[in-house]
């Protein structure tokens, strides 16, 4: 029972970051709060704490897909870098944790 439960978590997480990815994506050149992409994300099903959503933002920069900028209260402005554009775009291997979906 924990390894489905653990399963459907992960598949979760997988799916917030490629529905992230594809969001900053929609319009690369304007960055997007966090308060944004969660509503996006409730909007899409997928709904995730801000907690979690720090978290798996915070993922995407570590590996290069996207960059924020903070003022001075921590309130980030995400917007997606070229190889996340890459990534979305389906032109490079997509890294693994993020759940792309395939091309037909």
């Amino acid at each position: 029972m924990a390894n489905s439960y653990q399963a459907l978590q992960n598949a979760h997480t997988e799916d917030v970051r490629w529905r992230l990815l594809s969001i900053l994506n929609i319009v690369p050149s304007r960055p997007r709060a966090e308060s944004t992409l969660s509503f996006d994300l409730i909007a899409a099903g997928l709904p995730v704490t801000d907690t979690e959503l720090r978290s798996e933002l915070d993922y995407l920069e570590e590996l290069g897909l996207v960059r924020y900028e903070a003022d001075q209260l921590d309130r980030r402005q995400y917007s997606i870098r070229a190889y996340g554009r890459d990534v979305a775009e389906y032109r490079v291997a997509c890294p693994p944790g993020i759940r792309r979906p395939a091309v037909l």
